[in-house]
């Protein structure tokens, strides 16, 4: 009888863990209108910033050209 008690306990609490880690997992996902806002952001993202590269090129002979 308590062997049997204890088998039940242990399949409700494994049962319950299984339940509550679905529904974390789904909670964490993105819908869809959450997807557009974020491309939405980052489309109408500030477009006063400047970035400013410098490349060097180098030949086989060793010899450096910088592009800016």
């Amino acid at each position: 009888m308590l062997r049997q008690t204890l088998t039940y306990a242990i399949l409700i609490g494994i049962a319950c863990i299984m339940a509550l880690s679905l529904s974390i997992n789904t909670s964490l996902a993105l819908t869809g209108d959450e997807i557009l806002k974020k491309v939405d952001q980052t489309a109408n993202a500030p477009k006063d910033r400047v970035a400013t590269l410098k490349m060097v090129l180098v030949d086989k002979n060793g010899e450096k050209k910088e592009r800016e």
